[in-house]
């Protein structure tokens, strides 16, 4: 270190090596100087370098300066290039045949041609905006810096020599590393790539390929290519992204790659074992060497991934990919279970005396079709993108639609639904009010009336938008009568086996007939009598649907994972206490005796207080009320006028996605409601 004696100093004499780096130089002049052989000047003040006449330089480190342009003709012998971190928007370096590694990493670079430097090793050139990269001549490159550029293309030399290469977060297609067989270390995540392989990669230890779209066959190429490390230090696999996470890799996947000593990884390097994979599985009673008949639809894009397990052994033999998309085909069995693989969007399995299916692992299916079959139960709450479902004629006593939110026809007349659960049904249903045409709600057939729907049922399904009819499209108007007995149905999206917690509340008169049905079977059985009406109990649920039968005035059911409460068959109802939920809506239009509600915390979007002119004590805040919806309920709220004060709370500070403006609260405030406890 020297000590200034004034803010521009002289350097003097024949110097071959210059180290100026972090001295906040905002000029440098090494013009008069041709024996300089290295140049450190980074991390500088510098807009400006001239080294045209240092001929003999073969080092220059000048990057994190605020350099915009840089003259390189006149530097032949040049071996070292480091100008990362500048403004250049140009580089030229056709006259530098000599460089070995260049660091160009951070400026404003749109074009990089380094066709000419045949000795290069090692390139850096990210965070630039390069749009394409040829790299075909540089055949002794050993490393290869890209990332965080606009490459659409990458043309990499065919050669041995590169080790690593970093290329994520570019525009990449394809990627063919074929001819680098010496590569240890790949990054090429964030991308859009769509396969992958590196049969040929027989050295590489590290492959972080997160962020793309590889699924299906073309994981199952990536993963078989994968070397086998068996004897070796273990690979490191980086394959997935929770925040983007269009790479499928199955649990199947996962477990053949760790089976070659490969540890499967996310992108922050936590051990990820896999999805299951896309597929549905049929049970008939048709005998093996028979035949099913199947109609399958999928995406052009999807449909190379799709076959059929017909021997259900988990493996594809030959001939199972041979599928028929968008025609019925005729399939033999090998196997009285037969699983579908890939994206299917649409199947009908229609007339295959099936037992059983389960569809539930197939989360992009849109429509099913499994009429005339002998299933019992089926389970649709996974398919969220369920448009259409058609279950007519088999043996279901219970169908629970909450999660179909896209829903436009459901036919599910000839099967055994009815009472409580028709009601269950009917209340799951997606309420079409807000869409432009009705939904279709096919559920009675008079040739089989196993199905049972009241008129109280069907206009609540009319309430939602719901055509209700026959099999044959006819306006069905239903049966006289309500539900057999006072009853509120609860659906949760806990497990079988669970518990859930209640404090359920009713006269002592009638509590000998307030019963818990915690399978939905409609029987009373042992233990679901209740016996304590003073506080909480937990329940252990034998279905995700369960029927609280009796008169109850009060339910305290927070915290629960609830989609639904059905309360219209109970009009006994004084406190009603549900939040912490998962609530859309809550029909309160039969409980004309409450006068107690809690249901904040949940995703409501509207309440209709109408009919119950007894309601003294309400909360609903953190709840989804937007400002028509809000006028609308206060509005609805009663008169409390020469009566005590109603008390309301609506809206938290900070936390609310109601939208409660002054005016609603002037409405309230009119008709004597107050905000508190």
């Amino acid at each position: 270190y020297y000590p200034l004696g004034a803010q521009t100093i002289t350097i003097y004499g024949k110097v071959t090596m210059l180290a100026c780096f972090y001295n906040s130089l905002t000029t440098l002049d090494v013009s008069h100087n041709a024996t300089l052989d290295s140049l450190y000047c980074s991390d500088n003040s510098l807009t400006k370098l001239d080294v045209t006449q240092n001929t003999a330089l073969t080092v220059l480190n000048c990057g994190n300066n605020s350099l915009s342009t840089l003259d390189l003709s006149h530097n032949a012998a040049l071996t070292y290039l480091d100008c990362y971190g500048n403004l250049l928007t140009t580089l030229d370096v056709s006259h530098n045949a000599a460089l070995e590694e260049l660091c160009c990493s951070q400026n404003s670079l749109n074009t990089l041609d380094v066709t000419k430097n045949t000795a290069l090793q090692e390139l850096d050139c990210d965070k630039n905006f390069l749009t394409e990269l040829d790299l075909t001549k540089n055949t002794v490159l050993e490393f290869l810096y890209c990332e965080m550029n606009s490459l659409t293309k990458l043309n990499l030399p065919n050669s041995t020599a590169l080790q690593v290469l970093w290329c994520s977060e570019n525009s990449l297609t394809e990627l063919d590393v074929t001819k680098n067989t010496a590569l240890q270390g790949l990054r090429c995540s964030e991308n859009s790539l769509t396969s992958l392989d590196v049969t040929n990669n027989t050295e590489l230890w590290k492959l972080n390929c997160c962020g793309n779209q590889i699924t299906g066959g073309q994981m199952e190429i990536l993963v078989s290519s994968l070397v086998n490390r068996d004897g070796k230090t273990e690979g490191w696999f980086y394959v997935h992204d929770p925040d983007k996470p269009t790479n499928v890799i199955t649990k199947a996947q996962v477990l053949t790659a760790e089976g070659k000593n490969w540890r499967v990884m996310d992108i922050d390097g936590n051990d990820y074992d896999g999805v299951e994979p896309l597929k549905m599985t049929l049970t008939t009673t048709k005998n093996v060497g028979e035949t099913i008949g199947l109609d399958l639809r999928a995406a052009a894009e999807d449909q190379a991934d799709v076959w059929i397990d017909l021997n259900n052994n988990g493996k594809k033999d030959s001939g199972e990919d041979n599928v028929t998309f968008g025609d019925w085909a005729n399939y033999t069995l090998e196997a009285q279970t037969v699983t579908i693989y890939g994206k299917v969007t649409c199947l009908n399995c229609s007339k295959n005396s099936l037992t059983a299916l389960d569809v539930s692992h197939n989360a992009a299916l849109q429509e099913l079709y499994c009429y005339q079959n002998s299933l019992t139960k089926l389970d649709v709450t996974k398919n969220t993108a369920l448009t259409s479902l058609d279950c007519n004629t088999n043996s279901l006593t219970a169908l629970d639609v909450p999660n179909n939110t896209a829903l436009e026809k459901l036919y599910c007349y000839g099967n055994q639904i009815k009472e409580a659960e028709m009601g269950t049904l009917v209340s799951s249903l997606v309420d079409r009010s807000s869409f432009t045409t009705a939904g279709e709600f096919r559920v009675y057939s008079s040739a089989v009336p196993n199905n049972v729907i009241n008129k109280t049922q069907v206009a609540n399904a009319k309430a939602k938008k719901w055509n209700v009819l026959d099999n044959e499209g006819n306006d069905y108007e239903g049966t006289e009568g309500a539900y057999t007995a006072t009853s509120m149905i609860l659906t949760t999206t806990k497990n079988i086996g669970e518990m859930i917690d209640l404090f359920i509340g009713a006269e002592e008169a009638d509590q000998a007939d307030v019963w818990i049905d915690l399978n939905n079977n409609g029987a009373k059985e042992a233990g679901e009598s209740i016996t304590n009406f003073t506080g909480y109990v937990e329940y252990t649920i034998g279905s995700k649907t369960i029927t609280i039968y009796g008169k109850v005035t009060k339910l305290f059911c927070s915290t629960n994972a609830l989609t639904n409460i059905d309360v219209t068959n109970n009009t006994t109802l004084q406190k009603l206490d549900c939040p912490d939920n998962l609530l859309k809506s809550i029909d309160l239009s039969k409980n004309t005796e409450l006068f107690y509600l809690h249901c904040n915390n949940n995703l409501i979007t509207a309440l209709d207080f109408s009919n119950n002119t007894k309601l003294e004590n309400m909360w609903c805040y953190s709840n989804k009320i937007k400002e028509d919806a809000m006028g609308v309920m206060v509005n609805s709220m009663p008169n409390r006028q020469g009566k005590t004060e109603g008390k309301y709370m609506i809206a938290m500070e900070g936390i609310e996605d109601n939208e409660f403006t002054d005016y609603h609260k002037s409405i309230l405030t009119s008709k004597n409601w107050i905000p508190g406890l």
